[in-house]
């Protein structure tokens, strides 16, 4: 796991992220094409798991697309 913080008058906002399986453990991070191999401890925070769950909370997204292919 690796934290980092953030400066008292920045907003933290996710833009891209990346979850990826590697020898049996998850790793997420805040960072598009993030390498578990070489990470950028300074700037990226990355957290893994032996395992993890998704549930569905779209109530909380209302009705417009978030995400996927529209019609």
């Amino acid at each position: 796991m690796n934290i980092v913080s953030t400066p008292s008058n920045y907003w933290y906002s996710i833009f891209g992220a990346t979850l990826e399986y590697m020898d049996g453990i998850y790793y997420w991070a805040d960072e598009e094409d993030f390498n578990i191999d070489n990470p950028n401890n300074d700037r990226t925070m990355w957290i893994s798991a032996k395992g993890i769950k998704w549930r569905d909370r779209s109530e909380f997204m209302g009705e417009g697309l978030r995400y996927g292919k529209g019609e």
